[in-house]
C-alpha cells in the first residue's frame, strides 16, 4: 500500500536527520532571560531529588547516570547562587544545568520531572526552541504524539532554529504522521507549511519530493526536486532523482 511504503521511507528520513543532528552544537539561550520570569523554588526542590524509575537500567548503568546527576547538580547548585545575588536576570545561570538535569531524569525514567524541567526552561526562555523540542521528544518517548507534534511545531517556529535541529524537528513529525497517525495528507501539509515558513532548507523539500515520489504522485515528485535542484544546483540527490524520473532529459 502507498501508505506503508510511504512509512518506510519515513522511518529512513527519520534516521539520517537525526544523525545529522548528532553531530551539532546545541544553541544557547537566545536572550538573557529576566523580566517576568520567577524562581519556582519549590519546582527546583523537586528536580533536585534523583529517583531511578526504570527496572532495566544494569548497576554500571545507574552509577553512571548518577554520577552525571551529581556533577549536573553541582553545577546547577553553583549558579543559583549567582541567581540569589542577581534574582530573576541571572537564570541564565542555571540553563545549562537544568537541561542536564532534565535530560537525566527522562533517562532514569522519572519523565514527570524531566517535563517540569523542560517546561521550566521554556518558562526561562520563551524565545529559545531546546526547551520545545526536548518537550517534543520526551511526548514522543511517552507516545503523547498530539504533544510532541503541538511542541515540535512550537520549536520550527522559532525564528533562528538551528538548521539541523530544525530538520530533525520536521523528521520526528513527519514520522509521527506517517508511521503513528497514519495521515500522509497532514504529514504533506506540515512539509508545504514547513518550506514556507523556512525557505532556505533545501532538505524539507528534499524530504517533501521523497514523500511524493514514493506516494506514487511523479508530477509533483518531479516539479519538488526540480526547486531543490534550483535553490541547490550541487544536490545530488535532486539530479539522481531526476535522471529516473525523466530519463530522456539531461539534467
Amino acid at each position: 500500500m502507498k501508505i506503508n511504503r510511504t512509512a518506510k521511507y519515513a522511518v529512513i528520513i527519520v534516521v539520517v536527520i537525526g544523525a545529522i543532528g548528532l553531530g551539532r552544537s546545541i544553541m544557547q539561550p537566545k536572550q538573557q532571560p529576566g523580566g517576568n520570569r520567577i524562581v519556582r523554588e519549590q519546582l527546583i526542590a523537586d528536580i533536585r531529588a534523583f529517583e531511578i524509575k526504570r527496572t532495566d537500567l544494569t548497576q554500571d548503568e545507574q552509577e553512571k547516570k548518577r554520577k552525571e546527576f551529581d556533577d549536573a547538580l553541582k553545577a546547577f547548585d553553583e549558579g543559583f547562587l549567582f541567581v540569589k545575588q542577581q534574582g530573576e536576570g541571572g537564570l541564565a545561570a542555571i540553563y545549562w544545568p537544568l537541561v542536564s538535569l532534565g535530560s537525566i531524569h527522562r533517562d532514569v525514567g522519572d519523565y514527570e520531572k524531566a517535563e517540569e524541567t523542560f517546561k521550566y526552561l521554556a518558562e526561562i526562555d520563551p524565545n529559545a526552541f531546546l526547551p520545545y523540542g526536548l518537550l517534543g521528544d520526551l511526548y514522543s518517548q511517552l507516545k503523547q504524539y498530539d504533544k510532541a507534534l503541538e511542541n515540535y511545531g512550537k520549536a520550527v517556529a522559532i525564528s533562528d532554529v538551528d538548521e539541523a535541529f530544525l530538520d530533525t524537528y520536521y523528521g520526528n513529525m513527519y514520522g509521527i504522521y506517517i508511521s503513528e497517525k497514519k495521515d500522509p495528507a497532514a504529514a504533506e501539509q506540515m512539509l508545504i507549511d514547513g518550506i514556507k515558513l523556512h525557505p532556505a532548507d533545501t532538505n524539507l523539500v528534499a524530504q517533501l519530493a521523497l514523500h511524493y515520489r514514493m506516494s506514487g504522485d511523479i508530477d509533483k515528485a518531479i516539479s519538488r526536486y526540480k526547486e531543490l535542484l534550483a535553490k541547490k544546483p550541487d544536490s545530488i540527490v535532486a539530479k539522481q532523482a531526476l535522471d529516473q524520473l525523466e530519463p530522456d532529459i539531461v539534467h
